[in-house]
């Protein structure tokens, strides 16, 4: 049943810190836009002290289940830091978490929080979904030896691109807090050879079906693309060549800043 083949009724609140909190941010003036496959929630973040910024919590109940952001398809204004002032914004994917559709009534809380509150993706991963070292949430991947946070979605563009376009891309994801977060960068060589280490230890990396992606897909990404992907690394100060990883086989290489190669974002976890 789609969401709109039946009235949906959402009930959305602000939860606030008590008085005498260190805490004193708080969550105003909460609206909602609602579509066939995403739910915008608006909202002003004031603040009655000297504090800038605060992090923003999400909680989304359906049917009595809770679900926090890293279960959700969420981007926006929430996670750490966000800026204090009003029409700050979510943006909630919710056909791609519910595709058969919302038809029940479900409450939307946004909360003021600590930053040192928000959930730690890497030691809560979304439902406790973790593949060895991987620790699975709906948007991100974080591989907990390294604690590097990688985009789920491997493939996010859709198609290769050039590498300014690829930084283009880059900035619009932080612009808009993807997955709650702005600081997401172009892989370095050191960050792919890391996630690609293990895989190659393992024997992946030849043969067909036996892909370094298809090592990766096993563990949680989702399409991860056979081929190369850019880092951020220059090959040398003399040639227009970056460093690009190859998901078949795993070799870095220097090749051409003209070619077209997919983006993988990735971020700091710590």
């Amino acid at each position: 049943m789609s969401l709109l083949s039946r009235p949906v009724r959402i009930l959305i609140a602000s939860l606030l810190f008590l008085p005498g909190t260190l805490h004193a941010a708080e969550v105003l003036n909460l609206r909602t836009h609602v579509s066939s496959t995403r739910m915008i929630i608006e909202y002003d973040l004031a603040g009655t002290g000297r504090e800038k910024e605060s992090a923003v919590d999400v909680l989304v109940e359906i049917k009595g289940r809770k679900y926090s952001p890293n279960m959700l398809s969420l981007s926006g204004d929430f996670g750490r830091s966000i800026a204090l002032g009003s029409h700050r914004k979510i943006i909630w994917n919710h056909s791609h978490d519910f595709p058969e559709g919302l038809d029940s009534v479900f409450t939307c809380r946004v909360n003021s929080i600590p930053d040192n509150m928000v959930t730690d993706e890497g030691q809560t991963p979304a439902d406790g979904f973790r593949l060895g070292y991987f620790a699975i949430n709906r948007q991100t991947v974080v591989e907990t030896r390294t604690q590097l946070m990688w985009a789920r979605h491997a493939n996010i563009p859709v198609k290769p691109m050039r590498y300014p376009d690829a930084q283009k891309l880059v900035d619009t994801f932080n612009r808009e807090r993807y997955a709650g977060y702005n600081d997401w960068r172009i892989p370095t060589r050191e960050d792919f050879d890391e996630l690609l280490f293990f895989g190659k230890k393992a024997g992946w990396g030849s043969g067909l079906g036996h892909f370094i992606a298809d090592y990766l897909a096993t563990c949680g990404f989702v399409n991860v693309q056979s081929g190369n992907y850019w880092t951020s690394t220059p090959a040398d100060a003399a040639t227009n060549r970056l460093f690009v990883a190859n998901t078949w086989n795993g070799v870095i290489r220097p090749l051409e800043q003209s070619n077209y190669y997919h983006l993988w974002p990735v971020r700091s976890a710590q």
